[in-house]
């Protein structure tokens, strides 16, 4: 008989332990604890609140959901999602390939394109608003089995706090944005490479980084951010395998989606292979857009060409490259890979020429699998539930702008929101640059987990690099 009737929640975070009473409370009577593995009681609670959000969010969408997405009822009722205009204005509508080669098609990377191809294959007939909301709906409940997984594998990539994974599942980001896009479909691809990577499968962690990198680009920050950190721990021949395999899985990633147009008849020959590049070309083309630190030039009245919006954006990936390396290369102690992709990918989010509200996504596995405080976490998701309202009610005002706010306002909680991502960055620098050097003594125990030995080996997600002594260091002065 099993003597403890109560299941804890071992967990330093103080809103999971917070929490106890909901995530435990009695045994049932056909329960059996000691069977379960540490992150699996984490996984399967955390699942729940996930779908909760998840729900919490249809509602939140309600009003939308109920009687359609026009302009500008979408704004003053904040229930905009991009979902329903990609159903109605590209090839989805039609059930037709997504990527054909005349310039109209969807604005989204090829492989989060072929997710919606195939929810929009299951759309029945009907009018068009019968059909957007079977097809909302439809990435709802996908979106149930996308959040179990990106619970699942941030819980046991945190290994010695599964619990971490609160962040993502009851995050009120779930809630906002989570039915705004797909993007969350990327970010569990990136975190399922993650996971992978901690457990010494740079091969298979390359797969998936490629699937992630064809249905979101931002991934490919993670990727050279490991590479950084590969660096310093002399395991470049590990990084190279993964990225080498990245690569050969987004090309087979596309070759896929492309040899689907084929089959289906949307792409007719190799000439509508650029049709796949389409979101690429958008992006490229594009001048700055809300969120966007440049769009706060809109206050003085200027406004940045394409070219010069685009040229700063790939700046800012070579800063945050520059930071990520200065970070990952200088510090006493190696810092995690987390935390090093934190600062990476906040610091393109900052200086990039848009920031969608969905792109808040991105950061949620890196904030939990960091191990940052929940203060954190709020300080930053404040600013974002903020500058959620302040978008709408400002794109709502391009109709009545009695009833709508200002631009000069909606500056202010951008700036609001950027200060909140600048928090984390700042949060998971100084949590590295605060790590103590390795002890003299680290390789004194090699029967020991250094994934699972702090004092050994602070990075969960390490897997190849994983108590290495470092290889490569720069001072800076």
């Amino acid at each position: 008989m099993i003597g403890v009737r109560d299941i804890e929640v071992p967990s330093t975070d103080p809103v999971a332990r917070a929490a106890t009473p909901l995530f435990g409370g009695p045994l049932g009577r056909y329960a059996r604890v000691g069977a379960a593995l540490p992150w699996q009681p984490a996984a399967a609670a955390l699942t729940f609140v996930a779908s909760v959000m998840v729900a919490l969010g249809v509602l939140q969408k309600g009003h939308c959901t109920a009687n359609g997405w026009s302009v500008p009822d979408v704004f003053w009722r904040a229930c905009y999602s991009d979902l329903p205009y990609l159903q109605t204005s590209s090839p989805l509508a039609t059930g037709d390939y997504p990527y054909p080669n005349s310039g109209a098609g969807l604005a989204q990377p090829p492989l989060t394109g072929a997710l919606l191809w195939l929810l929009a294959a299951i759309v029945p007939d009907g009018t068009p608003a019968d059909q957007q909301r079977f097809f909302v709906l439809a990435w709802a409940v996908a979106l149930v089995g996308v959040l179990a997984v990106l619970v699942t594998v941030t819980a046991r990539s945190a290994r010695r706090d599964p619990w971490r994974a609160a962040h993502i599942a009851a995050s009120p980001l779930l809630i906002t944005t989570a039915l705004v896009s797909p993007d969350l479909f990327g970010v569990m691809l990136a975190s399922y490479g993650l996971f992978l990577w901690s457990r010494h499968r740079p091969e298979w962690a390359g797969v998936l980084f490629g699937l992630a990198i064809a249905a979101r680009t931002y991934p490919i920050l993670l990727v050279l951010v490991i590479g950084l950190l590969a660096v310093r721990a002399g395991r470049l021949a590990a990084w190279a395998a993964m990225a080498g395999t990245a690569m050969l899985s987004f090309v087979g990633s596309l070759v896929v989606i492309f040899g689907m147009g084929l089959l289906t008849g949307g792409a007719r020959g190799l000439g509508d292979l650029a049709g796949l590049a389409t979101p690429y070309r958008q992006w490229a083309s594009a001048g700055p857009d809300y969120g966007s630190l440049w769009y706060l030039l809109r206050a003085a009245d200027r406004t940045l060409s394409p070219t010069v919006a685009v040229s700063l954006a790939v700046a800012g990936w070579v800063l945050a490259l520059a930071l990520g390396a200065a970070l990952a290369l200088s510090v006493p102690r190696r810092p995690t890979i987390a935390e090093v992709s934190l600062v990476v990918v906040g610091v393109v989010l900052m200086t990039g020429r848009s920031l969608p509200v969905q792109a808040a996504l991105w950061l949620l596995p890196l904030v939990a699998l960091a191990g940052l405080r929940w203060r954190d976490h709020l300080v930053w998701v404040t600013g974002e539930v903020l500058y959620f309202v302040a978008i709408w009610l400002y794109l709502g005002g391009q109709s009545d702008p009695n009833r709508g706010l200002p631009l000069p306002w909606l500056m202010v909680f951008s700036v609001l929101r950027l200060a909140g991502i600048a928090w984390l960055v700042v949060a998971a620098w100084r949590q590295a640059v605060r790590r103590v050097p390795v002890p003299e003594d680290y390789l004194a125990a090699p029967d020991a987990d250094p994934q699972l030995d702090a004092s050994v080996e602070p990075d969960e997600l390490a897997g190849p690099l994983a108590a290495r002594p470092d290889a490569m260091t720069i001072a800076l002065r």
